[in-house]
C-alpha cells in the first residue's frame, strides 16, 4: 500500500531525517532542513525548537513563520527553567490534557490558538537538556507513536549545539536576537537566583495580587514591575509610576489621589492623580519606605476599600488598581521603629519579590558585561569584538555596590575609553576597589572615607540632608559632609539619585 503523507515511513524513517541534521550555521537554512525532512513522516501546521542553555530559555529559538498566537505566549508563560521538561522521550500531548503540563510551556495548546495536538521532543546533548522540538496540529490524535523521533532527536540536539557552539566562537549570541515577546529581555543571566526572580514573576503575574520588591538600589526593581504588569492581564494598559522619594511629602498626596482646583494654594485647576490613571492598570509605587506616616494611612484605605478622594473634594472615585511596591529599606525594621505602619507592611507584603544585589550573582557578570559593552557599540556606532578574560576577573572581584548600573556605567565608560574593539584594561572608579585574593583590598584613609559615603549616600537614596538625609545617618551637620564630598570629589554623578 502506498504510504500516505501522515504515516511514518517505518525502519527507513532514520534515514529520512538525515538531510534534517546536515552540518549546516544558520538557523534559518537549519529550520528549512529540518521542517522539510519533518514532513516526509508527519504533516503539521506549525513547528519550532527552543534552547535551554544551563537551566535558562536561550535568548532566541529556531524558528519559522510560528503561528501568532504561539509567538505571543510561549515565551509570557515558559521559564520554568529546570525541570519543566520531565519527561526524557518524545511524546503526545491532546488539548484536553494541558492541565496536566501547566508548568510547561505550551501556549500552542491554548484553547484560542486551535492547536488539538502536539508532539514534543526533548533534545539531550550528553544527558543534558538542550531543549525540544515542538510541533503541531489543528487536528486530534494527530502524531503517531513519538518512538519514531527518537534517532531525529538525537541527531536534531547535536546540531543545535554546533550551531550555539558557532555564534559563540563568533559573538552572534546577540541580545538582539530575543523575539519579540520575550519577557525578560532587560533582565540577562543565568544564575540560580535570578532564575528564581523569574519563576516568581512568571507565577505572581497572572494574579492581581499585590507585588513588594525587595533589594538595593541599582538591582533592576522597576524592570522586575514592568515585567510583572507586561505579563499580567492589565498588560493592555500603560504601567503608572511614582516614585515616593522624588517628591515633598506635600506634594505626593496630590500626585497619589489627585485635587480639585482651590484644593491648597497653587491649584489653579483640576488635576487626576496616579490612582484614577491607573484604574483597571497596576501603579508601581517605587522607594514606599519613604512616603511619610500621615501617607500611609490614606494609601492603606486606597487599597483596602479601592477607592479614593481628590483633596478638596469628598465625592468617593472607586478604583481598580494592582499595587506593585518597591523599596531597598527592610520594612520589617522600619515598623519596628515606628516609621512604617505595620498594616500597611502586611498589605504590600503579600507576594515579596527579593532581588538579588549583583555580588550574589557573580556568574551574570561576563553577560550583562557583554549587554552593555553591544548597546554602547549601538551608541557610539562601533563593533567590540568582547572583553578580555583578566577584565572579566577584575570585574567579578569588585563587589558592586552600585549593582547593575553602577555594572552599566563602568563598562560605559571603559568603552568610551577603549581605543580598540576589545576591551583590555578596566578603570573602575579606584583601581584599589578590587579585592586581592584574600578577599581584603588595602586603601588609603580618604578612599575608605570616600566609600563609606557613597555607601551611605546610596542608602538615603542621594539625599544629602534633611530628614533621612546621609547627614543625618552620618550624625554630622549637612555642610560638614558637603565640604568633605566637596574635598574628597564626590559629585552628583558618582551616587544614585532618587530615581530607582
Amino acid at each position: 500500500m502506498k504510504r500516505t503523507r501522515n504515516e511514518p515511513s517505518g525502519k527507513d524513517q532514520p534515514y529520512n531525517v538525515k538531510n534534517a541534521v546536515t552540518p549546516v550555521i544558520n538557523r534559518k537554512q537549519f529550520m528549512n532542513n529540518t521542517k522539510k525532512e519533518l514532513r516526509r513522516i508527519i504533516n503539521f501546521d506549525s513547528s519550532y525548537i527552543v534552547v535551554y542553555a544551563e537551566g535558562y530559555i536561550h535568548y532566541s529559538c529556531f524558528t519559522e513563520n510560528m503561528h501568532p498566537l504561539v509567538k505571543q505566549n510561549l515565551f509570557k508563560n515558559t521559564f520554568i527553567c529546570e525541570g519543566a521538561l520531565t519527561q526524557s522521550k518524545p511524546f503526545i500531548i491532546h488539548h484536553h490534557q494541558i492541565n496536566s503540563f501547566s508548568r510547561f510551556p505550551l501556549s500552542l495548546l491554548h484553547k484560542e490558538s486551535g492547536f488539538k495536538s502536539a508532539c514534543i521532543i526533548p533534545l539531550y546533548v550528553n544527558n543534558a537538556l538542550t531543549g525540544y522540538l515542538a510541533m503541531e496540529s489543528f487536528q486530534e490524535h494527530h502524531f503517531p507513536s513519538p518512538e519514531i523521533f527518537e534517532k531525529l532527536a538525537d541527531l536534531i540536539a547535536i546540531q543545535v549545539s554546533y550551531i550555539l557552539l558557532h555564534e559563540k566562537l563568533n559573538n552572534e549570541l546577540i541580545p538582539s536576537s530575543v523575539p519579540e515577546n520575550y519577557p525578560f529581555e532587560e533582565m540577562i543571566g543565568k544564575s540560580k537566583p535570578l532564575l528564581e526572580v523569574f519563576d516568581h514573576i512568571s507565577m505572581v503575574s497572572r494574579t492581581d495580587t499585590s507585588v513588594l520588591l525587595l533589594g538595593e538600589t541599582g538591582t533592576g526593581k522597576e524592570l522586575i514591575a514592568q515585567a510583572i504588569h507586561r505579563l499580567s492581564s492589565r498588560a493592555a494598559k500603560t504601567l503608572v509610576k511614582l516614585n515616593c522619594a522624588a517628591l515633598p511629602p506635600q506634594l505626593i498626596e496630590s500626585e497619589l489621589f489627585g485635587h480639585e482646583k482651590g484644593a491648597f494654594t497653587g491649584a489653579i485647576e483640576k488635576r487626576i492623580g496616579k490612582f484614577e490613571v491607573a484604574d483597571g492598570s497596576t501603579l508601581f509605587l517605587d522607594e514606599i519606605g519613604e512616603l511619610p506616616l500621615e501617607l500611609q494611612a490614606k494609601l492603606l484605605r486606597a487599597l483596602q476599600e479601592k477607592e479614593i478622594e481628590h483633596l478638596g473634594s469628598n465625592k468617593v472615585i472607586k478604583v481598580n488598581v494592582r499595587i506593585i511596591a518597591a523599596t531597598n529599606r527592610e520594612l520589617d525594621k522600619e515598623v519596628m521603629a515606628g516609621r512604617f505602619r505595620a498594616d500597611l507592611y502586611f498589605r504590600l507584603n503579600v507576594f515579596p519579590i527579593y532581588i538579588p544585589p549583583l555580588r550574589e550573582r557573580k556568574e551574570d557578570i561576563p553577560l550583562l558585561a557583554g549587554h552593555f559593552l553591544q548597546q554602547m557599540g549601538t551608541k557610539l556606532g562601533k563593533v567590540f569584538r568582547g572583553i578580555s578574560p583578566e577584565v572579566l576577573q577584575q570585574l567579578s572581584a569588585y563587589d558592586w555596590p552600585g549593582n547593575i548600573r553602577e555594572l552599566e556605567h563602568v563598562i560605559e565608560r571603559n568603552a568610551i575609553l577603549c581605543k580598540g574593539d576589545y576591551i583590555q584594561d578596566l578603570q573602575l572608579a579606584s583601581s584599589s576597589h578590587i579585592r586581592s585574593e584574600t578577599g581584603f583590598a588595602i586603601k588609603t584613609w580618604e578612599e575608605h572615607e570616600k566609600e563609606y559615603i557613597l555607601y551611605v549616600l546610596a542608602k538615603c537614596n542621594g539625599r544629602v540632608s534633611g530628614a533621612k538625609g546621609a547627614a543625618q545617618a552620618l550624625g554630622i551637620p549637612p555642610t560638614t559632609l558637603e565640604s568633605k564630598m566637596k574635598k574628597l570629589g564626590i559629585k552628583r554623578q558618582h551616587y544614585p539619585g532618587t530615581k530607582e
